[in-house]
């Protein structure tokens, strides 16, 4: 799969979860505003009750030797590691269903 095609479905995950990203090359740097805000994905209690901002990154990694193979690289920057890990599940699981629907 082509880097920029990659890098579009990671940008189209973020748009529908409500995180803004700025992408640079293969790495997007997103923020999760602080609520309320409309449109934006924050975890039910428990997992995500602070509700504050989160900063973290998004980078497709190409090995040196990897015939086609990408791996996607997300970290936290900055914010509660709960709400980041919630997060990062739901990019990441819903990255993998829109990638399974454009191979089928």
């Amino acid at each position: 799969m082509p880097d920029a095609l990659l890098l579009s479905y990671i940008n189209r995950v973020l748009t529908v979860l409500g995180i803004q990203g700025n992408p640079s090359g293969l790495k997007v740097d997103c923020v999760r505003p602080s609520a309320p805000h409309d449109g934006t994905i924050y975890g039910g209690a428990g997992s995500d009750s602070n509700e504050a901002q989160i900063q973290f990154t998004i980078e497709i990694c190409v090995a040196a030797v990897s015939h086609g193979l990408r791996m996607v690289d997300v970290r936290r920057v900055q914010g509660d590691e709960a709400a980041y890990e919630f997060l990062c599940k739901k990019v990441l699981d819903t990255l993998e269903m829109i990638l399974q629907v454009a191979n089928d």
